[in-house]
């Protein structure tokens, strides 16, 4: 009996980290963008995702709320923007920024 009981905890920690898994595509997207204000906005290069003539992440107003806080993802429109996004700072967690600069 104890050779199997690896097997059963190897078992029930997948279902338990496959019950934790969000799917990062869908959590707080929308098919419309977000309002349009002018200035910069902020958010975690992995989360950044093109969709058609959209920009989809995390996006918030400041570095600081970007590496602490956990933040809705959102689209904006790029022809909003100034530029594409650029890579700014890397967060105490290791996670890097892009910014981007709205019309």
């Amino acid at each position: 009996m104890k050779k199997h009981s690896w097997l059963i905890g190897a078992s029930v920690s997948a279902i338990l980290l496959s019950a934790c898994a969000v799917n990062s595509d869908t959590v707080g997207a929308t098919d419309a963008p977000t309002a349009v204000a002018e200035g910069s906005s902020f958010c975690h290069k992995e989360r950044l995702n093109p969709v058609g003539n959209m920009i989809e992440c995390n996006w918030t107003s400041n570095a600081t709320d970007a590496c602490e806080r956990s933040i809705p993802v959102s689209r904006i429109a790029r022809d909003a923007l100034t530029a594409d996004p650029v890579t700014v700072k890397r967060c105490t967690s290791g996670q890097w920024l892009v910014q981007i600069t709205r019309k």
